[in-house]
């Protein structure tokens, strides 16, 4: 049969290839029965929908629910101005907060009741700082709509979560050793090393023309030109060109971010490496490497397509201290060296004490 096109009804490929269906909606996720569109199949999808309208339905007497506050936060420029990849962050964050409280009166909501929904979240700290970031993006717009005159979220604090690890140089390494020139994951593996993207933006790449790679980033709509480096270029010229995009699946298709996240995961437990190497690793990695070569916040920016240098900075802070410890300790050797006569040891202490017994 046609494409459907029903709301909240999704297709989701499997490692195998297979298509399965599912109602996705609010934070919740139900496997769809049988052929796409068969009678089975439309009678869980409506039944779902249809319970699912009833469990979000603002309560009697209050339509200034955190629900609706979503809704009006879906139309309002703030959202519909973001990128595709942020709109799908977001939505899963105020989609998992739609079934904590989605009925809930805004008007009605407390410190304690942000506080405890954040408390709760403790075994995910990541997850739980992006939710407490939405919320305060909802209750601002809420107080702008003049449904409450202040910001019950105010005074909540985050949760205290480690920076993305930067791979080192042995890391790196192991990952090499593991996956040889040639194979699918090593291409990946040196594609974003070289290039410093996201994962998004590295599954879009397609094969170089006149020796750089043109990718428009996904999340900040930046348009870059890439030149391509020795090693990936020796990588790129192992593998066939079959399909536009680099890293197409074998069936010719794009990978999705997600995908491709979870490939590489994969690829990174077989090569043994510890759980704190990600892929999105690789992107600060290569903005270390660039900081290392001595390359200035604004070279790095060209290559990243970082916005502003101080989220350059946060990728290349372990480097650049390096690289100024090196300095400052030649400087100070240096100045000993000058200030010292000659002909006396660089411990005046002890030359006093052997002249002076």
């Amino acid at each position: 049969m046609g494409s459907l096109d029903l709301p909240y009804a999704q297709p989701v490929k499997n490692r195998h290839g297979r298509i399965y269906w599912y109602y996705r909606r609010a934070g919740r996720r139900v496997r769809l029965p049988g052929e796409p569109g068969s009678p089975e199949w439309m009678a869980v999808y409506w039944r779902e929908r249809g319970d699912d309208d009833k469990r979000l339905a603002p309560r009697q007497g209050s339509t200034r629910t955190v629900a609706r506050l979503i809704q009006e936060y879906f139309r309002s420029p703030d959202f519909l101005d973001l990128e595709p990849s942020t709109k799908r962050t977001y939505r899963s964050s105020l989609n998992e907060l739609v079934d904590l409280v989605g009925e809930d009166p805004v008007a009605d909501l407390r410190f304690r009741h942000v506080n405890k929904i954040i408390g709760d979240m403790a075994n995910r700290p990541a997850a739980a700082n992006k939710m407490l970031k939405r919320m305060r993006t909802l209750f601002g717009l809420a107080v702008r709509l003049e449904w409450i005159d202040r910001d019950p979220s105010a005074g909540v604090r985050q949760f205290k979560t480690g920076e993305i690890h930067t791979w080192t140089d042995d890391e790196i390494q192991q990952f090499r050793d593991r996956w040889k020139p040639g194979t699918r994951q090593r291409l990946a593996f040196t594609l974003q090393l070289c290039t410093g993207q996201r994962n998004s933006d590295v599954v879009a790449m397609q094969w170089p023309r006149d020796g750089r790679i043109q990718v428009t980033q996904e999340k900040t709509g930046a348009r870059l030109w890439l030149p391509v480096p020795q090693e990936l270029e020796d990588e790129l010229d192992r593998h066939e060109r079959k399909h536009l995009v680099i890293l197409a699946t074998e069936y010719g298709k794009p990978r999705s971010a997600a995908g491709y996240g979870n490939w590489m995961r994969e690829a990174i437990r077989s090569a043994n490496l510890p759980a704190r190497c990600s892929p999105h690793g690789l992107r600060k990695a290569a903005a270390a490497h660039l900081a290392d070569a001595g390359c200035s916040a604004h070279e790095i920016m060209a290559i990243t397509g970082h916005r502003t240098l101080g989220e350059v900075e946060r990728y290349t802070r372990a480097a650049q201290q390096e690289i100024l410890a090196r300095s400052a300790q030649a400087k100070r050797t240096k100045n000993v060296r000058l200030a010292t006569p000659r002909g006396q040891t660089g411990n005046p202490s002890k030359s006093e004490t052997k002249s002076n017994p």
